[in-house]
């Protein structure tokens, strides 16, 4: 538990890195909005990550959750700049 300060420090620069990289290749919306839309993907890829650490009945590969997480991201991020 006494990591949490430096996990969410790590967060928070990944969300910053994903926010500049959205920025340069898709350009023109508010700073705000890159950094949101960075947030939804660190945290929708931490809630499986935590659910897999914890639940133990989940039967999933760790190929398969990748697979499903790649898919969900570039489908995110595919729309989200498109917008």
């Amino acid at each position: 538990m006494g990591r949490l300060p430096i996990i969410l420090k790590l967060r928070h620069s990944i969300v910053q890195r994903i926010a500049e990289e959205m920025k340069k290749h898709h350009p023109g919306k508010e700073h705000s909005e890159y950094v949101r839309v960075g947030f939804i993907a660190v945290n929708s890829h931490m809630g499986v990550f935590h659910t897999m650490l914890f639940d133990e009945t989940q039967t999933y590969t760790k190929e398969e959750i990748a697979t499903e997480l790649k898919t969900l991201l570039n489908a995110y991020f595919q729309k989200r700049a498109s917008q």
